[in-house]
């Protein structure tokens, strides 16, 4: 079963492309520190306790979507370097088995990134672990 008819209910669209999208960003509606505050109000986040729900929530997703590499038979391969060309890891990672469709290669890397804060037009620079994944389907 595809990821696509598992999820059928909760798909509003389908993006197919002919070489490759790259998704990256944010999410908006959290780009702006009033709507940022109005998320935590809303979750009952106090802003002492941001930290612990952040990393809460981060780990959260990243066991998800490591879970979901692994159910997929992906190794997720550790990237020693942001300037690592992902492009050309996953191509490599494809030529090993290049019958494979779906999930081919996944990768995570820790780079610097912006975070977002409550603060009015301050962004703050971290580093982040960024996990990198490539799907093939024909």
């Amino acid at each position: 079963m595809t990821i696509i008819k598992y999820y059928r209910e909760k798909i509003n669209g389908v993006f197919e492309t002919f070489d490759r999208m790259i998704v990256n960003g944010y999410i908006l509606p959290l780009c702006n520190y009033k709507q940022f505050q109005y998320y935590l109000i809303q979750n009952n986040v106090l802003l002492k306790d941001f930290d612990k729900f952040a990393l809460k929530q981060t780990d959260l997703l990243c066991r998800h979507i490591e879970k979901y590499i692994n159910d997929c038979g992906v190794k997720l391969k550790y990237l020693d370097s942001g300037k690592i060309d992902k492009n050309e890891a996953a191509r490599a990672e494809f030529n090993t088995n290049p019958l494979r469709t779906g999930l081919v290669a996944a990768f995570s890397t820790v780079e610097l990134c912006n975070t977002m804060t409550v603060k009015p037009i301050l962004t703050a620079t971290n580093i982040c672990q960024r996990l990198s994944s490539l799907f093939l389907r024909f």
